[in-house]
């Protein structure tokens, strides 16, 4: 079977998958998810649902870009929800598999923060403006204050997450993921922000290159 015919299969399954059609994520101000001008713009908080909205656009990206061309994914999102944002790695991961190139880009005055930098550093190739903010932070549980006795399972529940960010980190650069271990920035949560040009020349297996100004 030849690639471009992968390609639409992978496309089409993921339609079908889907069953969200493609808008806004419900009730997240300024948040949505969108194939457009030949680009999936990921903006805003990744929420319950991005996930499901994602595998709608990045179905039709696959389908709308001729083959052997890369997707490209432009985000610029402050970060959100780790289990949405780890199906969307899943579904990147899975077009990868398949034969798409995947590029991942953080414009000028874009973010990229928390969650959002799994969902990067899924990518092939990673690009961003030199001026692009990248924000590294712990695990953090937002839900209402928990009962003393739930109080240890959050955060053995918590460890676990940190644990599981820093791999898929580290996937992409384990470098990285060697920095933010050693200097315990997810399980302490500390926040440290990087410029686009200071990750390209600290990390440059995570970000690979920088968008022309």
């Amino acid at each position: 079977m030849s690639d471009f015919i992968v390609r639409h299969a992978v496309g089409f399954l993921l339609l079908g998958a889907g069953l969200v059609a493609a808008s806004p994520v419900v009730g997240q101000e300024r948040s949505f998810i969108r194939f457009d001008d030949g680009v999936l713009k990921i903006e805003g908080p990744i929420r319950p649902l991005a996930d499901q909205v994602f595998v709608n656009e990045f179905a039709a990206a696959m389908l709308a870009t001729p083959y052997p061309e890369p997707v490209r994914i432009r985000l610029n999102s402050d970060g959100g929800g780790f289990e949405a944002s780890k199906t969307i790695v899943q579904g990147i991961r899975a077009a990868r598999r398949e034969g798409t190139t995947v590029i991942a880009e953080v414009p000028s005055g874009g973010r990229c923060m928390s969650a959002c930098l799994l969902i990067f550093s899924a990518a092939d190739e990673r690009l961003a403006a030199a001026d692009a903010v990248f924000l590294f932070h712990g695990i953090v549980y937002t839900g209402l204050e928990p009962e003393p006795a739930r109080k240890a399972e959050i955060e053995r529940e918590r460890g676990e997450v940190a644990k599981e960010y820093l791999a898929m980190i580290s996937a992409s650069d384990s470098r990285l993921g060697r920095f933010l271990a050693s200097n315990r920035i997810i399980d302490q949560d500390i926040e440290i922000a990087f410029s686009g040009a200071d990750m390209h020349q600290a990390f440059p297996e995570f970000v690979t290159g920088l968008l022309a100004p």
